[in-house]
């Protein structure tokens, strides 16, 4: 039977005589359908502004039909068709009404159990979805420019191989590994903060002068003053990108040198031991992935689901750019 309802009066009038189990259902339903709304309408917004081709590059593809709820474009050079997540470390996932619900579930830091519970999915899943969304995350990086007074210095972490099955030291994967070698090799993951501004943090190959012009080569603005602490093996290679280098001496108990300190890139180090603390350690291989889940959450003050995936529908966006 199909009743036709002409106001909002009429769906509350038909709501009254519903059961309780109903009513749920039916809110329920109507929640997705906001949520799936909101999700979609993020991830097109920058697939329809420029309708360019993720396989070919070309501009101006139209319109095609729907499909799985996104439109369908197809290219007018290679006549391929796609959407707004082909290509992208979204692309072949379902269950797109939940997204919001898990982008919610990072904003709040919480396990993959609790993740998986707050979505309904399995807990393989949960974890699919957060290192897919973080993946898509982590391609906004690529954007980021600091220029001005840049605090920069270098943050350790123990490597960790936590889910492999072949381990680099040899013994199996299953067995403890007993206290940690005092000569163990740290990884160093370089900070560099704009003062009121963006946030660069990536993981240093080597601590040497080559490692780090590679990583700052393509987000510092020629001009910028970098503030380091007493390390003087940086000077040449600051020289070289057209950068000028300040050093605080803090072992001298030096903080300040006239208006330049690295108290606010300190301040990114304390804030982001407290943010791994709850991993009890965090892969290697994913350890980028983190690093741009807590610029995102931490250092940008990211307080609401739609929010953070905004962030991952830019990211996501960036595949057909």
């Amino acid at each position: 039977m199909v009743v036709e309802l002409d106001s909002v009066a009429d769906v509350l009038a038909r709501m009254a005589q519903m059961s309780s189990q109903q009513r749920d259902i039916v809110v329920k339903t109507m929640l997705a359908a906001d949520d799936l709304t909101t999700i979609i309408a993020a991830l097109e917004s920058e697939a329809e502004r420029s309708r360019r081709c993720p396989h070919c590059q070309a501009d101006g593809a139209w319109r095609r039909g729907t499909v799985s709820g996104l439109a369908r474009y197809r290219c007018r050079s290679c006549r391929k068709t796609y959407n707004a997540l082909t290509g992208s470390p979204l692309a072949h996932l379902r269950m797109k009404d939940q997204w919001l619900k898990m982008a919610d579930s990072l904003v709040r830091h919480e396990t993959v159990r609790k993740s998986a519970g707050r979505c309904g999915v399995h807990k393989n899943t949960a974890l699919r979805w957060r290192h897919r969304f973080l993946e898509a995350a982590g391609a906004v990086d690529a954007g980021i420019r600091l220029g001005g007074v840049t605090e920069a210095d270098v943050f350790y972490l123990r490597p960790s191989e936590k889910g492999s099955r072949h381990l680099s030291n040899g013994r199996d994967a299953w067995r403890r590994g007993g206290p940690r070698p005092k000569d163990e090799p740290r990884l160093a993951i370089l900070t560099a903060v704009e003062r009121g501004q963006d946030l660069l943090v990536d993981v240093l190959q080597a601590e040497n002068a080559g490692a780090l012009r590679y990583v700052l080569r393509d987000h510092i603005e020629r001009g910028t003053i970098i503030v380091t602490d007493a390390a003087q093996n940086f000077d040449r290679v600051f020289r070289k990108m057209g950068v000028h280098h300040e050093r605080v001496n803090l072992a001298q108990k030096r903080r300040v040198n006239g208006p330049y300190h690295v108290q606010t890139v300190n301040s990114v180090h304390s804030r982001l031991r407290t943010f791994f603390e709850p991993f009890n350690g965090v892969a290697t291989k994913y350890l980028k992935r983190y690093l741009s889940w807590f610029r995102i959450l931490v250092h940008h003050h990211t307080e609401t689901p739609i929010i953070f995936f905004s962030a991952i529908a830019k990211g996501v966006a960036m595949v057909h750019a």
